[in-house]
């Protein structure tokens, strides 16, 4: 295998496991926990929103997404990093 501090899949790897440290941590369970409240409240104002004001609602939904995207992002660099492991262990299998 190729010097690891080069290598992508290495690199996919490292992100991975640095995002599910980050997520466990105080500050991402804090950041997760901002998220889903932030949804919470954003659906909470999304039924009580006058359904004439597209304005508001195109707000609120584009908040909800947002807010959504946070933890999915992480989710997939986790997933990837996963991914990435995989492929280094089938790699040092076939070469060892």
């Amino acid at each position: 295998m190729t010097d690891q501090i080069d290598d992508p899949l290495f690199a996919r790897a490292t992100l991975g496991i640095e995002a599910e440290r980050f997520m466990r941590s105080r500050v991402g369970l804090f950041i997760i926990d901002r998220a889903e409240q932030e949804i919470e409240r954003a659906y909470q104002d999304l039924a009580a929103v006058d359904p004439e004001n597209s304005a508001a609602i195109r707000a609120l939904q584009s908040q909800i997404a947002v807010a959504r995207a946070i933890p999915q992002w992480l989710g997939l660099a986790i997933q990837d990093g996963v991914q990435a492991e995989s492929l280094i262990e089938e790699e040092e299998a076939y070469e060892g």
